[in-house]
């Protein structure tokens, strides 16, 4: 009795301690779980399932680059005149030869004048045209939007859009547009540039200047005729009105003969003598006013008619004396 006593007290001895050992190992192949979901892969150890999975590429158009297309500006004069009869005519070229894709674009045309007066904005009248239509007839491009580049409002530029355009690629897109500026328009110089829109880049820009609107010739005044002159040498006529007296024509002479006689032998060869000149082979010369009553001319008339009478007598009482004697 005592012998298995003593043989299950050595036993237990022998096996406790082996238990102590052999426990740190069963935990190290059976380490503690964080919660995780495992799955068994091909019948060996349970792995732990992934509760982040790595995020998907994204494949919205925001990543994608912007297209590139070269644009170029042709046909705008250096200058250009404000109120012109008719607008000026040039081309936008978007070229996709070398692009790889189609792209769907908005032709944007920005007129900035340089060194502008903002306050008197409304006054740069820009004009802008596009052919629209199977006729392809011209209609203005609108609206129109100014908007100011700076605070102080001194700076502005003015923007249009065209028609949407798809472009193929491997093809070049030429778009015909019109200019003119109203004759309010000041002579300034300015730039115009234009862009794509929609996300595509295409830049280009072009100098020129704006001469100012040219002034109406004045029309001559038919009132006011350069032909007409006044003759400093005219002459005067005079004709005898029944009753002796003479009446002066329209024209008047500047060399008339200071001197005049009065005597017989002027009235023998046909001159006419009155209060106010003298008539001589149906012209007229003007004496200075003697201030004489106006019975004078009769008087000086009566007289000469009496010494015609009175020599006519004397010549004929010669005449009957000769012819008795």
């Amino acid at each position: 009795m005592q012998i298995s006593r003593i043989a299950t007290i050595v036993a237990a001895g022998v096996i406790t301690p082996a238990l102590f050992l052999t426990t740190p190992a069963v935990a190290e192949e059976q380490p503690a779980t964080t919660g995780q979901t495992t799955t068994q892969q091909d019948g060996g150890v349970a792995a732990p399932a992934d509760t982040n999975p790595a995020p998907k590429a994204e494949t919205s158009d925001k990543n994608k680059a912007a297209p590139q297309i070269p644009v170029s500006v042709h046909g705008i004069p250096k200058s250009l005149r404000a109120g012109a009869d008719s607008p000026v005519t040039f081309q936008i070229w978007y070229d996709n030869q070398n692009g790889d894709q189609d792209v769907s674009f908005t032709p944007q045309v920005l007129y900035i004048p340089t060194k502008p007066d903002g306050s008197k904005a409304d006054d740069y009248a820009i004009k802008l045209w596009q052919p629209e239509g199977p006729d392809a007839r011209w209609v203005p491009v609108a609206p129109l939007t100014t908007s100011y580049t700076d605070a102080k409002k001194t700076a502005f530029m003015v923007s249009g859009s065209l028609s949407t355009h798809v472009l193929k690629k491997g093809q070049i897109a030429k778009f015909d547009v019109q200019l003119s500026f109203d004759k309010q328009t000041p002579a300034h110089e300015a730039r115009l540039r234009v862009t794509a829109g929609n996300n595509v880049i295409a830049t280009a820009e072009q100098g020129f200047s704006v001469l100012a609107a040219k002034e109406p010739k004045p029309k001559p005044d038919p009132s006011k005729s350069s032909t007409a002159s006044a003759s400093p040498t005219a002459t005067e006529s005079g004709k005898t009105t029944p009753g002796g007296k003479t009446k002066p024509s329209a024209s008047a002479s500047a060399s008339a003969s200071p001197s005049a006689s009065s005597s017989t032998t002027a009235a023998a060869a046909g001159t006419t003598s009155g209060g106010s000149g003298t008539t001589a082979n149906g012209g007229r010369t003007e004496l200075a006013a003697t201030g004489s009553d106006p019975a004078t001319p009769w008087i000086a008339a009566g007289g000469a008619a009496a010494i015609i009478a009175g020599a006519g007598m004397v010549v004929a009482t010669r005449r009957r004396a000769n012819a008795q004697g």
